[in-house]
């Protein structure tokens, strides 16, 4: 009885349809993303209009700004 020793040939997978559609995954969670930020601020400052004042709403919608530009430098440092 003979037994057949050689290894298996292995194929590389196809790359390029994986690539495409991980691209696709990151841009369409990243505009999801997007979206779901300018909600929140849009909220908050809704909301803030509604608790304190309309003078309050604007403070609300520049710190969730001023608070994004702030973490960005240390992110782009990673």
């Amino acid at each position: 009885m003979a037994t057949d020793l050689t290894a298996p040939v292995r194929t590389r997978p196809d790359v390029a349809p994986i690539q495409r559609r991980t691209l696709r995954l990151l841009f369409a969670t990243q505009i999801i993303g997007g979206i779901g930020v300018t909600i929140g601020v849009a909220v908050g400052a809704l909301l803030a209009a509604r608790v304190a004042g309309t003078a309050v709403a604007g403070l609300a919608q520049s710190a969730a700004v001023v608070g994004a530009a702030l973490l960005a430098v240390p992110v782009t440092r990673i």
